[in-house]
């Protein structure tokens, strides 16, 4: 019986939903894994925490000792970069503009802000999970009276004060929008939960983009 290993992507998204109070069952139903899966790897990786790029050294160690053949570790980290290179096939990154694997937001980074390995934050003060949808008003004026631009994104005041600092990535770890700035608001965000709104260089980019779940690291 074939076993697909745990990503990085996963452990982090496991690092972010335990810190939440995510229970074993509930982790797994949102990673789509069997629970037993979640609670395999949190029983075997968890040291006084649980971390994900502990976790993922921990789990390569593990290979080293079974001596499992090299072809084989190759094939299990390789497998999921060619799914990512058709992912982004498939969207036509060219055609519509978006990068894949790279932020989409062109704010400057803040110094303080400090990058993993696995491409997340890990300096933040708390996790969003939301969706986001995407616009364009090329040469527009924001609400807080912003040039419209990309790392500028349109919330809920009340629920995300205006200046507010956030670092934001697909769920489905696709896309990175990176480092952005609430800074505009939109009618229809008053009536979704946790909705905001992306700003995008583009039409065929909000297109691409659509609508998507994501994840928000609050700096």
């Amino acid at each position: 019986m074939s076993y697909n290993h745990l990503s990085t992507f996963e452990r982090t998204r496991i690092e972010v939903l335990s810190k939440m109070g995510y229970s074993t069952r509930r982790i797994a139903k949102q990673l789509n894994r069997h629970h037993s899966t979640i609670s395999r790897e949190l029983k075997r990786n968890t040291q006084e925490i649980y971390q994900a790029e502990l976790a993922d050294e921990l789990a390569r160690q593990r290979r080293l000792v079974c001596h499992r053949p090299e072809k084989k570790s190759e094939k299990v980290i390789e497998k999921p970069q060619r799914e990512l290179v058709q992912v982004g096939t498939k969207v036509n990154a060219v055609t519509t503009g978006l990068p894949v694997g790279t932020p989409i937001s062109e704010m400057a980074e803040p110094s303080y802000l400090q990058i993993g390995a696995n491409g997340l934050p890990t300096n933040y003060k708390s996790v969003i999970n939301a969706k986001a949808t995407a616009y364009c008003i090329p040469g527009g004026i924001t609400s807080t009276g912003k040039r419209a631009q990309t790392g500028y994104i349109a919330v809920d005041p009340k629920e995300i004060p205006y200046g507010t600092e956030m670092y934001i990535v697909s769920a489905d770890g696709r896309y990175v929008y990176g480092y952005c700035i609430a800074a505009d608001t939109g009618s229809y965000i008053y009536d979704v939960d946790w909705t905001v709104d992306l700003y995008m260089n583009s039409e065929a980019q909000c297109r691409a983009w659509g609508r998507r779940d994501i994840i928000i690291y609050v700096l």
